[in-house]
C-alpha cells in the first residue's frame, strides 16, 4: 500500500487478508486498455477490473505475491508509465 498511496492517479482500500490489490485509476482509459497499457509499457502484468464485471472498469487488480524487491520494481514502473499519461 505504500507503494501505491506515492501513485497520485490511483486509490485503493487496503485489502484485509488478500494477496492482491483493487486499485482504481483516473485516466480515461477502459480497464483492458489499461492493463494492455502497463504491460506494454511498464512490463508488469495486471489483471483488468472488468474481468470482474463492470464494476471493476476503471481498476485493475495487482498481486503482491513476491518478494518486496520485486513488488518495489512493479509499482516504480507503474508509477513512471501513469506519469507518461
Amino acid at each position: 500500500m505504500e507503494f501505491l498511496e506515492d501513485i497520485p492517479s490511483l486509490t485503493a482500500e487496503r485489502p484485509e487478508g488478500a494477496f492482491y490489490v483493487f486499485a482504481r485509476y483516473d485516466h480515461d482509459m477502459s480497464s483492458m486498455e489499461m492493463a494492455e497499457y502497463l504491460l506494454n509499457t511498464a512490463h508488469v502484468a495486471v489483471t483488468p477490473g472488468i474481468t470482474f464485471g463492470p464494476h471493476g472498469e476503471k481498476h485493475f487488480r495487482i498481486s503482491y505475491t513476491t518478494y518486496r524487491p520485486n513488488i518495489e520494481m512493479g509499482m516504480g514502473a507503474i508509477k513512471e508509465a501513469l506519469e507518461k499519461l
